[in-house]
């Protein structure tokens, strides 16, 4: 069964033609990359619910494993929420499928917990470098396209009259793309320290290079801060481990050489992009705040009043332009458009608190940090575990999702693949653990560190 998810993180990025109609990708509006993904999400979840569900009926079972009920509880729990707070909707017909342009309703988040669940259940510690991989060199048709689009070398579509120079690729916005290329590009570092054949090793270098230019190429400042601390976090891992210290210098120098050439020869600067970042945030502690983060300062202040509105159920899964207050005079002033429509808080936790709820919120939070503070807790038992390195890096990507998602917004075209790593990492940790239910977590004895060692490169 986890070949079937290999396959799914292989075609993801690149499923941008609709089945019934191969020719509608020349002419479809660039939003179009969110339907079009959003409904091969659908399928692709349901298919793996059906195939469960026969499963189970042929008394088959599930991938062996030792888990808790944690995992269903919080999951369960999750959807019920997000069920709820559908059918208490301010547009409940809305709620379902998601607003135009972004499909991020009901039917996206239900999919998003089977990813995570069946992820969990079928894929196994060995097979877990094959996923990684399968996420990795699923980027480099992207990354061509993006390098090509960048330079106006792309003849399908001109995405340049919409976004100028940023590259956006097959994910309808550069800030979406920036974020997949953060991802694959964390993953593609920790499969270049577990690497042992050259041409493997000379491989990624390549496509190490093409992640970094592409995200360079973005212009999307929080995947660029995101990466950046994910470097840093795996460089002092090196230099405390004294482990492939040749390997990473080089690969330094070849990302230090790749920025001063990007930073010559393009039109765009990127340094100067870069170093907005600073002045940016010390806007947000002055008058002009809502300036601040080009404007996602005054969709913040605007936000935070609606919290107190909509804290238990929020106002339903992709809903938030029908609350956010519509102030024309303020939209020109900080937008620059007295007519946009403001559909997401550009702030991942603020924006499902105001559309799902707190307690929605909150379990999703017990979905991402348990997981996290179980590997964590068990460093120093766990450290000889040949699972712990992979578990570790896991870690450092959903971290940096995470992280940039406080200025961004999880979207149907990224989202999936940071749930199949999450139900990765909660295989790892439960393994761990012994206890049947949630509350005995951090009281239970602990389980031997799991010594199934994943395949290497």
């Amino acid at each position: 069964m986890y070949r079937w998810i290999v396959l799914f993180v292989l075609l993801y990025p690149l499923m941008i033609y609709r089945y019934d109609d191969p020719l509608f990708y020349f002419t479809y509006h660039i939003t179009g990359y969110d339907e079009i993904k959003s409904q091969y999400l659908w399928e692709f979840a349901a298919l793996l619910c059906v195939v469960s569900s026969i499963r189970i009926l042929m008394r088959k079972p599930l991938q062996p494993v030792d888990h808790s009920r944690v995992i269903w509880v919080l999951s369960g729990g999750f959807v019920l929420f997000v069920l709820l707070s559908s059918l208490f909707s301010v547009d409940p017909t809305l709620s379902l499928a998601g607003k135009s342009g972004r499909y991020e309703g009901l039917y996206t988040w239900a999919s998003y917990l089977c990813l995570l669940v069946f992820s969990y259940y079928f894929i196994a510690v060995r097979h877990m470098n094959v996923i990684l991989h399968a996420i990795t060199w699923g980027s480099v048709p992207v990354c061509v396209y993006a390098l090509l689009e960048h330079w106006h070398l792309i003849p399908l579509r001109n995405a340049n009259a919409v976004y100028q120079s940023r590259s956006s690729a097959f994910f309808s916005n550069p800030n979406f793309l920036g974020t997949y290329l953060m991802i694959v590009f964390l993953i593609a570092l920790y499969l270049l320290l577990k690497a042992r054949k050259r041409s493997v090793m000379t491989l990624l270098y390549v496509l190490i290079i093409m992640q970094f230019v592409s995200m360079l190429y973005t212009y999307t400042r929080s995947a660029w801060i995101a990466a950046c601390i994910g470097f840093l976090a795996l460089s002092f891992s090196v230099w405390k481990r004294r482990s492939h210290i040749r390997r990473w210098t080089a690969l330094s120098v070849l990302l230090l050489i790749a920025l001063l050439a990007v930073q010559i020869w393009d039109p765009y600067p990127v340094l100067g992009r870069a170093l907005s970042i600073a002045g940016e945030a010390g806007e947000l502690l002055s008058e002009n705040a809502g300036f601040a983060g080009s404007s996602r300062g005054y969709i913040w202040q605007e936000t935070w009043p609606l919290i107190p509105n909509y804290a238990w159920l929020g106002s339903g899964p992709d809903t938030f332009h029908l609350v956010f207050p519509d102030d024309p005079v303020a939209k020109e002033r900080y937008l620059g458009n007295a007519s946009i429509v403001v559909d997401k808080a550009h702030h991942e936790w603020l924006h499902m608190i105001v559309t799902l709820g707190i307690p929605a919120w909150l379990i999703h939070m017990l979905l991402i940090f348990v997981p996290i503070f179980l590997i964590l807790r068990t460093r120093k038992e766990s450290a000889a575990s040949p699972s712990y390195p992979l578990a570790l890096i896991l870690v450092l990507v959903i971290l940096a999702y995470q992280l940039q998602a406080q200025m961004n917004i999880s979207v149907v075209t990224v989202s999936p693949f940071t749930y199949i790593l999450l139900g990765m990492l909660w295989r790892i940790a439960l393994q761990q653990y012994p206890s049947p239910h949630m509350f005995c977590l951090w009281q239970g004895k602990r389980r031997e560190p799991d010594t199934t060692a994943a395949a290497s490169s």
